[in-house]
């Protein structure tokens, strides 16, 4: 599995698809968080079943990066701590390529459940034909992605400027790197102010 390098001070791989065979599920996760499995619900792009990679048939409106927005042509997969955890991430990265050689303009844009999916977290274009791969990076290290302790869901759209009448992408080894640490239960910080505010009032009842 292919990821970037970055502040690896304590980040690991906490979510990693690598689609064997055409399989959507993960392949490997933290044991303190619940993974989806990648899926196209909602949107108008399609599964093509081909094999160790995410195929995908992008719609005929999805020309440029605004249209592949405005036309839901996207993927996804969902992240949740937990009971009792939170998520710290760090780094989405992925392989992406144009599974339609010839196309001349092309591109992905990624979003997240963060902010409703308003905003882009990152951009570019697709400059590589499979079976030739592009790895994208996108940094999450912003405070938008620490602490969430509910489900946070990323989508990926494709999209391709052609005549082709079946335009296709491919992405593979999807990694996000974060953290999933445990989140002490409130009784716990009260017993610990507690405990600090006796502590105090001990210390200056013997002054």
């Amino acid at each position: 599995m292919h990821f970037a390098s970055g502040d690896t001070s304590e980040a690991a791989d906490i979510l990693g698809f690598s689609f064997p065979g055409t399989s959507l599920v993960s392949t490997s996760s933290d044991p303190n968080s619940t993974i989806s499995n990648v899926n196209f619900t909602g949107s108008s792009a399609t599964q093509e079943a081909l094999p160790d990679e995410l195929a995908i048939n992008v719609p005929a409106g999805a020309s440029n990066a605004a249209n592949a927005v405005a036309n839901d042509s996207y993927f996804q997969f969902s992240i949740t701590p937990n009971v009792g955890y939170e998520l710290d991430l760090s780094e989405l990265a992925f392989q992406v390529a144009t599974a339609s050689p010839g196309a001349p303009n092309n591109g992905y844009v990624v979003r997240s459940s963060v902010d409703g999916f308003s905003s882009d977290l990152q951009s570019g274009p697709i400059p590589t034909d499979y079976p030739s791969y592009t790895l994208v990076t996108v940094n999450l290290s912003g405070s938008g992605f620490q602490n969430l302790l509910t489900q946070t869901t990323f989508r990926i759209y494709t999209w391709l400027d052609t005549t082709e009448p079946n335009p296709a992408a491919a992405c593979d080894d999807i990694v996000l790197r974060g953290t999933v640490v445990s989140v002490p239960e409130p009784g716990t910080w009260i017993l610990g102010a507690s405990s600090l505010a006796m502590v105090v009032i001990s210390r200056r009842w013997k002054r």
